[in-house]
């Protein structure tokens, strides 16, 4: 059913602005990708899992969403009301979501290569010392939370000498990141299985306190000038996980 009606409105709306149907993975989800540069955007139908009178959508550009992350599920109970559904999806993508892509998808957004993850989770501990020898960083032996204050900083201090970074800079902000934690914290340092770069786990001997360092330090060079940065939040996190 959901096939059909997208198939009037939705799918022809959605090519007209270049977004191409993509191999589905699940069965209930009908994914749309517009390719470009410097970032790519997406939109995904959803159906309910257990109830396959629920459906929503969201959407995405790469390291942003233009509305709240997760999907909101609307009921539907006949085919009428799932037309109307998605005709006002078509309403909110063009007078809200599409206009916020287009414009989020110019902007510069850095993303790590591979290497540096696998760099990060061998010789974080020279890399932090890098930081040292080339900051006051550790200057009065500050605890980790005004530590963690400095890094952000210095960060916004390379952010306003470029958009993008130098991927040295990055290695050295999350490894010093991860030293700083190493020393207060007791935690297993691994390489994400997904790709997203070292995976601080076990904290304190439990098996699902999950932190991703690096994408925590990625976020805030991309997002410092309008989110909160995730750098203290997941210092005050590992804190209560400690305790």
């Amino acid at each position: 059913m959901i096939q059909d009606a997208m198939n009037k409105r939705l799918i022809p709306y959605l090519r007209e602005h270049g977004y191409e149907p993509q191999k589905k993975d699940l069965n209930d989800a009908w994914p749309f990708l517009k390719e470009g540069k410097p970032r790519s955007r997406s939109i995904e139908i959803s159906q309910g899992l257990q109830d396959e009178h629920l459906i929503g959508m969201q959407a995405y550009v790469e390291g942003y969403y233009p509305g709240k992350p997760g999907i909101e599920f609307v009921r539907f109970d006949s085919e009428d009301e799932l037309e109307e559904i998605l005709d006002r999806f078509v309403e909110k993508l063009d007078q809200e979501l599409l206009p916020k892509m287009e414009e989020e998808a110019q902007r510069p957004y850095y993303q790590p290569s591979e290497a540096l993850s696998e760099k990060i989770l061998n010789e974080y501990r020279e890399c932090a010392d890098k930081l040292r020898e080339q900051t006051n960083i550790d200057d009065g032996e500050p605890d980790t939370r005004e530590a963690i204050r400095r890094l952000e900083n210095w960060l916004r201090e390379k952010r306003k000498q470029s958009e993008l970074p130098n991927e040295d800079d990055i290695c050295m902000a999350c490894s010093y990141l991860i030293e700083r934690l190493d020393r207060d914290f007791e935690f297993k340092l691994s390489l994400d299985s997904g790709g997203r770069g070292p995976l601080i786990d076990q904290v304190s001997g439990k098996d699902e306190t999950l932190h991703l360092p690096l994408g925590a330090v990625v976020w805030f060079w991309n997002e410092m000038d309008r989110e909160e940065s995730l750098l203290p939040v997941m210092y005050e996190t590992i804190s209560e996980q400690h305790d």
